[in-house]
């Protein structure tokens, strides 16, 4: 119960704000790489809001908490829409050779989703490039794992 009590105490405790500026500091803290959007954070002194959470041990957050810090409800609805995108666009690239590896990180990132933001925890999300990386240095043909490799004299 501890990420639907951390995101109604978000929803009952949260400013409400709506502007552009809110728009791309949600999308810089909440839909890119925590490595990238940090250094984005430094260099332009934005400041990561912070969220409303129940007091106890073990305490998680749901995907949708920082995102309703930030834009309310419309924050919300934006994640929703991104979530639901990012399969069909990282299926698009995804080579078929890597596929069962690809959508199995995939799957596992959406898991942890009820527990806190995955797309933009790089520990998690960065591995997503990987069945990509290796379907184009195969495309590319400078690395293939479908090459057997004889040994015999």
């Amino acid at each position: 119960s501890s990420p639907l009590a951390n995101l109604q105490q978000n929803i009952n405790n949260a400013d409400r704000h709506v502007s552009w500026s809110w728009f791309f500091k949600m999308v810089n803290n909440e839909m890119i790489f925590n490595f990238i959007s940090k250094r984005i954070n430094s260099i332009f002194g934005i400041p990561h809001p912070g969220e409303y959470t129940i007091e106890g041990p073990f305490n998680v957050s749901t995907v949708y908490s920082r995102s309703f810090s930030h834009l309310s409800w419309t924050g919300m609805f934006v994640m929703a829409i991104f979530i639901l995108v990012i399969p069909f666009i990282y299926r698009m690239f995804l080579s078929p050779a890597y596929l069962g590896s690809g959508l199995a990180l995939l799957s596992t990132m959406f898991l942890f989703m009820a527990y806190d933001n995955t797309i933009s925890f790089t520990g998690l999300s960065f591995q997503l490039c990987y069945p990509l990386l290796f379907g184009w240095l195969e495309k590319k043909e400078i690395f293939s794992l479908r090459k057997a490799t004889s040994y015999s004299s």
